[in-house]
């Protein structure tokens, strides 16, 4: 997202701007874990809603946070996700 092109929903960084971005954001959030069962609950998500071409990546993120009780996301991209009924969407805006 981040060095995806503004055209492409993206921010247009280059990968040096695009990784000092990242460490500052690494600063104040936290990161969930990768859990054993990640696959099985995405290959779930992906079955119930349907999901073909680049957005199982975004159902990967749903499945990561089922698995870690995490209820809200916080993206640009709120299309991509309205799918997903039990996560509550928020905006930069």
């Amino acid at each position: 997202m981040a060095t995806r092109p503004v055209k492409n929903n993206g921010l247009g960084l280059t990968p040096a701007a695009a990784d000092l971005l990242i460490s500052k954001v690494e600063g104040f959030v936290f990161r969930l874990p990768d859990l054993d069962d990640t696959y099985r609950t995405w290959r779930d998500l992906v079955r119930a809603y349907q999901v073909s071409g680049k957005n199982a990546h975004d159902t990967r993120l749903v499945a990561c946070m089922q698995l870690n009780r995490v209820m809200h996301i916080l993206t640009f991209n709120i299309d991509d996700f309205k799918r997903f009924h039990d996560i509550t969407i928020v905006t930069p805006s």
